[in-house]
């Protein structure tokens, strides 16, 4: 049977071969003479859980699951060091359009270049209509991480879809509200049911939330997502 454990030894042991091509990558520019004018930008898919939260899968809005690598090398344009700004993989295409030059005219990307000095104050993530868990949408910034989840046949032990997006803040199952301010890792406290009175500005944050996925104007279930 799968486990935690499993996952977390096949995966550790997949890095060195990550590390390898990397390093054969940087190699190659150098020797060929183009590592001072390539973009270099290595990312990655979601991550698995490894038991955090008594989950080891990675379809799930937590911060260890959705915080992935962001990195980049581009020569005589970055400066070494950490950049804390919340960005997105929505990004790479600005960014890599900024590199060359040229002008995206034939659509409106979604995200922004991150060699210029745009700043995100929060971010929002959502699961997908066909999903391996029930519906949820999530708001992430510096200071807290927001989720709601739809209707989660497990807790009644119905078994309809449970994928599709609520229609009512009825259908919600639970909530989750984290401060990321001590964060120490893993999101601990859910101060929706212990301390909602530590929560500021909690109505305002449901309403940007809800109108960015599932109960925004004019969205279809096909066409749902938070932008």
């Amino acid at each position: 049977a799968m486990t935690p454990e499993k996952i977390a030894l096949g995966q550790d042991r997949m890095v060195q071969s990550v590390d390898d091509t990397v390093q054969l990558l940087k190699n190659t520019l150098a020797r060929t003479g183009q590592s001072r004018n390539t973009l270099v930008i290595f990312t990655s898919d979601n991550g698995y859980l490894w038991g955090d939260h008594g989950l080891y899968n990675k379809f799930y809005p937590y911060l260890d699951s959705v915080h992935v690598p962001m990195m980049m090398i581009y020569p005589k344009h970055l400066t070494p060091g950490t950049d804390r700004r919340i960005v997105s993989n929505i990004d790479v295409a600005p960014t890599i359009y900024d590199a060359t030059g040229i002008d995206p005219m034939f659509h409106e990307v979604d995200g922004y270049s991150m060699l210029g000095p745009h700043r995100r104050d929060w971010f929002m993530i959502e699961s997908g209509t066909k999903s391996f868990t029930p519906y949820w949408s999530a708001m992430i910034t510096s200071r807290f991480h927001y989720i709601e989840t739809g209707y989660d046949p497990t807790i009644s032990g119905d078994t309809r879809g449970s994928e599709a997006p609520p229609t009512s803040v009825e259908e919600l199952s639970f909530q989750e509200y984290y401060s990321l301010r001590d964060f120490q890792g893993q999101e601990m406290d859910n101060l929706i049911y212990s301390s909602p009175s530590r929560i500021p500005s909690l109505s305002s944050i449901q309403n940007d939330l809800r109108q960015k996925s599932w109960q925004g104007q004019g969205r279809t279930s096909a066409l749902k997502g938070c932008y």
